[in-house]
C-alpha cells in the first residue's frame, strides 16, 4: 500500500494503471524483478527513502539480459534513432510499474515526490502499518 502525507494526515495514494499491451506477456517477470530489487534495497537501507533510480539506474542501468530488457526494447522500437529518449521513456515506464507494484504490496510505503528533480521522481520508504 502506498501512503502520502497530505495536510499532516496519511492518505492512500492511488497509483494509476500503466498498461503496455506489447509487454503483457512480460509483466510477471518485470514485477518479480522489481519486487526482488525493492526487497534487497529495503534490507540495504533500512528506513531511508529510495527511488526507481536507486533500483534500476546508475550502475544498474544496463538492462540487457535482465527481466527489464523488454521494456527497453519496446521503447527502442519507437525511438530507433534516439537512444536517449528510448532510455528515458523506459525508465519512466519502470517507475510507473514500481508505483503500481508498491500500491498492491501488503506492506506500507510512504511516498513523496523528489522536489529537487524536474521530473518529480517519487521517493518511497517502508513504514509500519
Amino acid at each position: 500500500m502506498l501512503l502520502v502525507c497530505e495536510d499532516g494526515h496519511l492518505v492512500v495514494y492511488k497509483a494509476r494503471s500503466h498498461n503496455i499491451s506489447a509487454l503483457k506477456s512480460e509483466m510477471l517477470n518485470i514485477r518479480e524483478c522489481l519486487k526482488a530489487k525493492v526487497d534487497s534495497k529495503i534490507q540495504e537501507i533500512d528506513d531511508k527513502y529510495f527511488s526507481v533510480q536507486d533500483l534500476v539506474g546508475g550502475e544498474n542501468s544496463n538492462w540487457l539480459g535482465t527481466k527489464l530488457e523488454p521494456v527497453y526494447r519496446h521503447r527502442k522500437i519507437k525511438w530507433k534513432d534516439d537512444e536517449e529518449k528510448a532510455v528515458a521513456q523506459a525508465g519512466r515506464d519502470v517507475g510507473k510499474f514500481l508505483s503500481i507494484l508498491l500500491s498492491k504490496d501488503s506492506r506500507c510505503f510512504l511516498v513523496k515526490p523528489d522536489d529537487s528533480d524536474y521530473q518529480k521522481v517519487k521517493m518511497y520508504r517502508l513504514m509500519k502499518c
